[in-house]
């Protein structure tokens, strides 16, 4: 079973995943300094995949980066990831 949440600031950041999707580590801080990064992890298990949200308006959320593990690859998780992204942006500013 996966499950996402969002990574806690004191947590470092899975930049091996981040960086598959965004080559400049600078920008990928940038833009995860500032909106919610979500990670989704097999039940005791590994980091799988990442998404990073950033709020652009009151109604509008861009997803920033969008990585899944290589060796989960083609087996739906991105798409697991995109439909979390749509419902955690419904919810406005709430965080998880």
């Amino acid at each position: 079973m996966m499950k996402f949440r969002q990574l806690q600031v004191s947590e470092p950041l899975p930049m091996d995943l981040l960086l598959e999707a965004d080559p400049s580590e600078q920008l990928v801080r940038a833009y995860c300094a500032s909106g919610w990064c979500v990670v989704a992890e097999e039940r005791n298990g590994p980091t799988i995949g990442v998404y990073v949200l950033l709020s652009l308006s009151e109604t509008t959320v861009e997803i920033k980066n969008i990585a899944v593990a290589e060796s989960v690859r083609g087996m739906g998780y991105g798409l697991w990831a995109a439909a979390s992204s749509a419902c955690f942006g419904r919810i406005g500013t709430a965080r998880f």
